[in-house]
């Protein structure tokens, strides 16, 4: 008998540590966001509970020039391998979220890849990000002892300074609270098919 496996409708968090000799790239990308958080206290209210959440960006400044390289790169390579034409950068944010601040699960409609780049991570506990299933399998299956990339219904990932995270744009997420009297500093960005 001859049984034939298909993968269909994969779901694919990319992981990569940018941290490696780019301490002052994470410096430059803190001071600008503390600038702009000074410069725009109030800032806009997205998935943000709590915490500062930057107006939104439409091209990444000189200072994250290093970042922007890195990105088109890894963006060139990603889209490559999962097969779609030309990304672009439909905009980026910053937010910077103190003790209890945390963000809603939401996802984010009219893009294609979206991420999220962790600046300053100074603690532990700093607000993981959980990334759900979008079916209803929880309905179909008790819980099940080992889930794997199969049966499991979520996933986390512990922020580090450094870590850039992409994911697709209709992946519902969430953060968890900041238990940790230090901000962290994150840059969120979204990419749609040119």
């Amino acid at each position: 008998m001859n049984v034939k496996q298909h993968i269909m409708f994969p779901t694919i968090i990319w992981e990569v540590d940018l941290a490696v000799n780019k301490s002052d790239l994470l410096l430059k990308m803190k001071n600008f966001s503390i600038k702009n958080r000074s410069s725009d206290p109030k800032g806009i209210d997205r998935s943000n509970f709590g915490g500062w959440h930057s107006k939104l960006f439409k091209s990444y400044p000189n200072e994250f020039d290093i970042f922007e390289n890195n990105i088109t790169q890894i963006l060139k390579n990603i889209r490559q391998e999962i097969n779609v034409p030309p990304l672009k950068l439909s905009e980026f944010w910053l937010n910077i979220n103190g003790f209890g601040d945390y963000n809603k699960l939401h996802t984010h409609p009219g893009s294609f890849l979206s991420g999220v780049f962790y600046i300053d991570v100074p603690d532990k506990n700093m607000g993981d990000i959980h990334f759900l299933r979008g079916d209803d399998m929880k309905y179909y299956i008790n819980k099940l002892p080992n889930p794997n990339n199969f049966t499991g219904q979520h996933v986390t990932y512990v922020p580090k300074s450094g870590k850039l995270l992409i994911f697709p744009s209709w992946l519902e997420h969430h953060v968890d609270g900041n238990r940790s009297k230090q901000k962290r500093i994150s840059l969120s960005f979204n990419y749609k098919i040119l």
